[in-house]
Order: structure tokens, then C-alpha cells, then sequence
């Protein structure tokens, strides 16, 4: 079984190690706000996270409704021929990452203004669900009789950023 498995094809593959670039950007943006955000809100922003904790919560429910939302609207256009599945990825992919990235790069020029920075973060954040409509169906796209094996693979990958964040973040 292992043996009908094309290793090599896929560790060679210039649209897989794409994928999981992409990937890679978003978990560390996803990492960012796991590890980064409950520290910066109690220790920098002074908010007391067991009476705000939802506070906490908010840029993960944008990221939910934004993939989503991310998720029908690729499916639409999909149905309605209107971009093929390669075009319909990267639109979705340069959507989650480029605004999510800019906006986390200018949190540091708003201040001290915490209802601004959690706002910032929450777009920022939900623009990133845009990625649930971009790199994990193109694993499918790319072969959907390995599409298990390469979103393990992808997954490992991304998931090597959780070494890395905590790291910066301290």
C-alpha cells in the first residue's frame, strides 16, 4: 500500500510546498493570536481576561464567520464558472493573508487605544479566515485520492510555526 503512494512526486511538488506556504503564513498569524493576544490584553492593555475573556474570543469568531462567508462565496463562484479553481484559491489566499498582514503590522502606531487594537486584531483575524476557502481544498484539487495524506503532510508543516511563535513571544 505504502509502495503506491508517490512520495517522491509529492515532496517535489512546487504547488504543494505553495500550499503549504500559505499555510504556514496563516498558523503563524493563527499562533500570533493564540499565544500573543491574552498576554498583550492583560499585561500591555491591563484587561482583567477572567471577566473579559470573551474579549479574547472575538477575533476567533470573525475568523469562523469570514471562513464561512469565505467558503459559500468560493463555492458561488465555482458554480458560476466565473474563475477556475486555481484562480478562485489565490483570490481567496491573497485575501485572508495581505490585509491580515498589513493590518497587524500598523497595530503598533495605534498606541495604547485598547477598543481600536482589539478591533485591528479582529479584522485582521477575520480576514485570515478567507484562508479556509484557499489552501486546504487545493490539497483536494491537487489529487483527491492523496488529499488525506498531503493535508497530514501540510498540517505538520504549519504546525511547525507552534514551535516557533512562543519563541518570538517571549
Amino acid at each position: 500500500m505504502l509502495r503506491q503512494v508517490p512520495f517522491k512526486s509529492i515532496l517535489t511538488s512546487v504547488p504543494f510546498w505553495a500550499v503549504c506556504y500559505a499555510g504556514i503564513a496563516a498558523s503563524v498569524l493563527m499562533f500570533m493570536v493564540i499565544e500573543m493576544l491574552p498576554k498583550y490584553l492583560s499585561q500591555v492593555q491591563h484587561f482583567d481576561l477572567l471577566n473579559d475573556g470573551f474579549v479574547s474570543g472575538i477575533p476567533f469568531l470573525a475568523n469562523w464567520s469570514i471562513g464561512a462567508v469565505a467558503c459559500v462565496a468560493a463555492d458561488r463562484l465555482r458554480a458560476t464558472n466565473s474563475l477556475n479553481n486555481t484562480r478562485i484559491r489565490k483570490l481567496f489566499a491573497v485575501l485572508a493573508l495581505t490585509p491580515a498582514t498589513i493590518i497587524m503590522c500598523f497595530i503598533s502606531t495605534v498606541g495604547c487605544n485598547s477598543t481600536v487594537i482589539v478591533i485591528m486584531i479582529c479584522i485582521s483575524y477575520g480576514f485570515s479566515g478567507c484562508a479556509t476557502a484557499a489552501y486546504t481544498p487545493s490539497l483536494v484539487d491537487m489529487s483527491p485520492r492523496f488529499a488525506g495524506l498531503l493535508h497530514g503532510i501540510a498540517d505538520t508543516v504549519y504546525s511547525a510555526s507552534g514551535f516557533i511563535v512562543p519563541m518570538i513571544a517571549r
